[in-house]
């Protein structure tokens, strides 16, 4: 249809100048385009009238934006700020009492439940990849590609599986340590603390770390995902 390629040549600069929409997607609308104003040419319309029901069946490009960033995931703005409140609430509390936030820290539990989280990490997916999805969990709003974010999320199921692991292994040592020395009441005091803060260094890693990141990146491909099924 070579009399409507300068008319759609502008529809889809303008889908992409809004910068919402990537080249697939453009390609895809383009091509629903195409099929429409062939339907219309073939029940005997004006060329006039063909394009505008053409226009009509597929949306003008100011509204194909308008409703793809209805879709887009939030913007880092939106993010930093739940993080800031989940992080003040937290302080809040574990900081509230005598002992302070000092209390729920224990260097050598600390130390060795990242040690096994993100040394298996490293070993499950590589040191590049496990950088690769953090990077892609915390930069950007922008739709990302369904099979990358498919490889990134594994990354932080991963990791939220490990951090549950980890705390419950370390839990389980710092019992054992406690049972066997129950005639020394420093041992007993260090089990109870390698048992008691690793579980909650599992949870906190698990369900405040890794699984806000996973579903930071499953937002990203939300956008693309709701699209590409139209």
């Amino acid at each position: 249809m070579p009399d409507f390629e300068d008319r759609i040549q502008v529809w889809r600069r303008g889908l992409l100048a809004s910068g919402v929409l990537m080249e697939w997607q453009a390609d895809e609308l383009e091509d629903h385009l195409r099929t429409a104003l062939a339907a219309a040419m073939t029940e005997e319309q004006s060329a006039l009238r063909a394009w505008r029901l053409a226009l009509e069946r597929t949306g003008e490009f100011e509204l194909i934006t308008a409703e793809f960033k209805k879709e887009q995931p939030m913007n880092p703005m939106s993010r930093l700020l739940g993080i800031a409140l989940v992080i003040t609430v937290l302080g809040l509390l574990l900081g509230h009492g005598p002992g302070g936030l000092g209390l729920f820290l224990h260097l050598t539990s600390l130390i060795c439940f990242l040690a096994l989280v993100f040394g298996g990490l490293v070993a499950s997916f590589g040191l590049k990849r496990v950088g690769q999805a953090f990077r892609a969990s915390m930069l950007g709003s922008t739709p990302l590609e369904i099979d990358e974010v498919s490889r990134f999320v594994e990354v932080f199921r991963t990791g939220q599986r490990l951090a549950w692991t980890s705390g419950v292994l370390l839990a389980i040592i710092g019992l054992l340590q406690m049972m066997a020395n129950l005639s020394d009441p420093g041992m007993i005091g260090r089990g109870i603390a390698t048992a008691t803060l690793s579980l909650f260094y599992g949870a906190l890693l698990a369900e405040f770390g890794f699984a806000y990141a996973r579903q930071w990146l499953e937002n990203r491909s939300c956008f693309s995902a709701v699209k590409s099924g139209d």
